[in-house]
């Protein structure tokens, strides 16, 4: 499963209304990474909690679902959303 998604890291999405990218799948953590598109940053705080700086938001999702039978619903939703790249 985990190698099926790696082949879609750089890959663009649309989800809940954004534009994101595919940063990173987490075998480990059952997740992935996306990274929002566009003009949006947040501000990132150091590990004493000082804002830092401004870096592109990003997202985990679950890979898969709470019995660990199929994608999960987050997942699923992102993969219907695959925009067609050039």
């Amino acid at each position: 499963m985990y190698d099926r998604l790696t082949q879609l890291i750089g890959k663009q999405f649309s989800y809940l209304g954004c534009d994101w990218l595919l940063i990173e799948i987490m075998p480990e953590l059952d997740s992935l990474v996306l990274r929002r598109l566009g003009q949006h940053n947040e501000v990132q705080a150091n590990q004493h909690g000082s804002p830092n700086r401004f870096c592109k938001e990003t997202l985990t999702l679950k890979i898969s679902n709470p019995d660990n039978q199929g994608y999960s619903e987050e997942l699923t939703i992102l993969l219907s959303g695959i925009m067609k790249t050039p």
